[in-house]
């Protein structure tokens, strides 16, 4: 699989998907199949509080229990029950059912997730922006931005709660500076239609769009232990 997507699909995460969308994907087949017609339309949830710890309780009970009862019949299969024919014909079994655990166990981190401290993914940058703070423009690099502020790299950054302007997504945002830094200083974008029109321009097909060219099994291992740990 990893040689035919180049590199841009992980095998295991694939089946750790299917497993978080085969209850609903078999509750709408089992309700199209019994009641083909006259379903109403029922509009998803959307959003939520991620300030908090969240817990797909559902998921969890459902693929935990899969899990406890697999490493139980493990443990009696080939530890408290071993017998000749079970090394001998269940070899395949046992790689199958340990494999089975690492995409349950897998699936039991994903149904954790821990507070959010940001409302948007940031994006990492290396450029120059012009700044002005009153009447003076001045040059600043810009370390990352997202859809709601950006971080600048500046020797001598402006005040907590100064107003600048800085040229971002093609046009003059006005910005508030929310933080200082080690090297510079925070700012968040105002709440504007026009400035969330060249926001969302950028992003999605605009000059900060990044192209995926790969996966590696380490940023997904670290990001799937941050769920418990993070």
């Amino acid at each position: 699989m990893a040689w035919i997507s180049r590199g841009r699909s992980l095998a295991i995460m694939t089946d750790v998907s299917q497993y978080i969308a085969a209850p609903a994907v078999l509750k709408a087949v089992v309700t199209g199949l019994v009641k083909p017609q006259g379903h109403k339309f029922k509009v998803t949830a959307k959003g939520g509080d991620r300030n908090r710890r969240f817990i797909e309780w559902p998921l969890l009970r459902l693929y935990g229990g899969a899990l406890l009862i697999t490493l139980v019949a493990i443990a009696y299969a080939f530890i408290l029950h071993l017998r000749g024919d079970s090394i001998a014909y269940g070899g395949l079994a046992l790689a199958w059912s340990l494999y089975n655990c690492v995409v349950l166990a897998i699936v039991c981190f994903i149904c954790i997730e821990q507070p959010r401290r940001r409302k948007a993914e940031r994006f990492e940058r290396d450029e120059p922006i012009l700044v002005h703070e009153g009447a003076e423009p001045r040059l600043v690099r810009m370390a990352d931005i997202s859809i709601s502020g950006a971080r600048f790299i500046d020797p001598a950054p402006p005040a907590i709660g100064a107003l600048i302007k800085c040229n971002v997504y093609g046009q003059s945002v006005t910005a508030t500076v929310v933080r200082r830094t080690r090297d510079g200083f925070g700012v968040r974008f105002e709440d504007a239609v026009a400035t969330r029109i060249n926001v969302v321009r950028a992003f999605y097909a605009g000059e900060y769009v990044r192209a995926f060219h790969g996966v590696r099994a380490a940023p997904v291992g670290k990001a799937l232990l941050m769920r418990l740990f993070g």
